[in-house]
C-alpha cells in the first residue's frame, strides 16, 4: 500500500496568432519517498527535493493562411487504435494539415534514442497519419510508422521494423461500431517479424445515463522461437504504451485510474508481446446518478493462443485468467473528483508454478482539475 500525489501543471502561451508555446511539467511526491532523483526527502521527512520533471515542452507553429501546423519539441504522441503501438512522450516533429474538409494528413519525425552524438547508433521512428470523415458519424484512418533502430547494427543485425494500421468507427443513433487492425513486419535484429493485431469494439447507449460496451482483442503468437521467424506482435516501441485504456481494466490491460506505480498490463506483457498471443473479451457499463455520482462495472477473460514455445518457458495451460472491477465516484465542490475503484484477477494456468496467488487493486483518489 502506498500514498501517491502528483501535481500536473501545463503553461500555454501564445505568443502570436501563429506560434503557442507550451511547457507541461509534473512533480510526484509519493508519500515517505525520496525524489525521483534521489535528491533531498521528496516525500519524506524533511520533504525539500529536486523533482520538477518536464513533460512536455514544444512549439505549435501555425503557417499564414493555410490549414498547416507544426508541433516541434518533446511531444505527447500516440499511433494505433488507442495508441496500441505507440503513445508516449518523445522529442521530435509532427506537421499536419487537412486535405479537404473531411481528411487530414500527420507526418511525425521522432528521436526514440540518440546513443552516441558521435556515431550512427539511433533509434529513429518515421510516421505518417491519414484520418477521413468518410460520413456523418463515420470515420476512417490509416497509418504506416518506420522504427530504424542502429544502436546494434552490424553486417548480421539490422534492426529496422515498419507497422501498418487501419481503423474505423461509426456511430449509428445510441449504437457504435469501432475497430482496428495493424501490422508488424521487418527484422528485430534476430528475427524476420509478421505479427498482427486485430481488434473491433461495440458500444450502446442506454437511455442518457448508462453505456454499454464490449471489446474482442487478438494478438497473434510465435509457437517457435528458433526458426528466425517472430510471428508475434512487437507492441510498446519506445516503452512507454498506454493500450486499451477506455476498458476499464486495472491488472491485465492498462490502468485509465491510476497506473503512477506501475500498470501490470498482464495480458500484454506476460503472453501477447512474449510470443504467446492473446485473445481477450472485455465488457464494461459505465453508468450515471443524479447529483454527479457515477460508476463502473468491468469484466474481462483472457487466454493465450500458445502454452509451449520452442526454445522458450513451457506453461501449464493457456488460462490466463479474468478479472472484474468496480468503480464509484462524484462530483466534490464542482472541481475535485473523489472515486474509488477495486479490482480482483483470478489467474489461469498459464501462471501455475509461478504465480498462484489472486490479486487485488484497490484505488482511492482524489482529482482536482484547475
Amino acid at each position: 500500500s502506498m500514498v501517491d500525489q502528483r501535481l500536473r501543471i501545463k503553461l500555454s502561451y501564445d505568443i502570436n496568432e501563429n506560434i503557442k508555446f507550451v511547457h507541461y511539467t509534473e512533480v510526484d511526491t509519493p508519500w515517505g519517498q525520496s525524489s525521483k532523483g534521489s535528491i533531498g526527502g521528496g516525500g519524506k521527512a524533511g520533504a525539500d527535493g529536486v523533482n520538477i520533471e518536464t513533460k512536455n515542452v514544444y512549439l505549435d507553429l501555425m503557417v499564414p493562411n493555410s490549414s498547416v501546423k507544426a508541433r516541434v519539441g518533446v511531444q505527447g504522441y500516440g499511433l494505433g487504435f488507442d495508441s496500441a503501438i505507440i503513445g508516449n512522450d518523445v522529442a521530435g516533429i509532427s506537421i499536419g494539415s487537412k486535405l479537404s474538409h473531411a481528411a487530414g494528413i500527420n507526418f511525425a519525425y521522432l528521436k526514440a534514442d540518440e546513443g552516441s552524438r558521435t556515431e550512427w547508433d539511433d533509434t529513429d521512428i518515421y510516421a505518417v497519419k491519414l484520418d477521413i470523415k468518410v460520413a456523418e458519424g463515420t470515420k476512417l484512418g490509416a497509418a504506416v510508422m518506420f522504427v530504424d533502430d542502429n544502436a546494434d547494427d552490424t553486417a548480421t543485425d539490422d534492426d529496422e521494423q515498419y507497422y501498418l494500421a487501419l481503423k474505423g468507427s461509426t456511430d449509428l443513433d445510441a449504437l457504435g461500431l469501432s475497430g482496428a487492425i495493424a501490422y508488424n513486419g521487418g527484422n528485430d535484429g534476430t528475427n524476420d517479424v509478421g505479427g498482427y493485431f486485430a481488434t473491433a469494439k461495440l458500444t450502446a447507449d442506454i437511455g442518457t445515463t448508462m453505456k454499454l460496451s464490449g471489446r474482442a482483442l487478438y494478438y497473434s503468437s510465435d509457437d517457435d522461437a528458433t526458426d528466425g521467424d517472430d510471428d508475434s506482435f512487437n507492441g510498446d516501441v519506445t516503452g512507454g504504451a498506454y493500450e486499451w485504456y477506455k476498458e476499464g481494466s486495472e491488472i491485465f490491460l492498462a490502468s485509465k485510474s491510476y497506473n503512477n506505480s506501475g500498470s501490470p498490463r498482464k495480458a500484454l506483457e506476460d503472453a501477447a508481446y512474449d510470443g504467446y498471443g492473446l485473445l481477450g473479451l472485455v465488457v464494461k457499463a459505465d453508468m450515471k446518478y443524479e447529483g454527479g455520482i457515477y460508476s463502473m462495472l468491468s469484466a474481462g477473460y483472457y487466454t493465450a493462443l500458445e502454452d509451449k514455445i520452442t526454445g522458450g518457458a513451457t506453461k501449464d495451460g493457456k488460462d490466463l485468467g479474468f478479472e472484474v472491477v468496480a468503480k464509484v465516484g462524484t462530483k466534490v465542490a464542482e472541481k475535485a473528483d473523489l472515486s474509488l475503484t477495486g479490482a480482483w484477477a483470478s489467474l489461469g494456468d498459464f501462471y501455475d508454478g509461478s504465480v498462484n496467488d489472486d490479486l487485488f487493486k484497490v484505488n482511492a483518489m482524489l482529482n482536482v482539475s484547475f
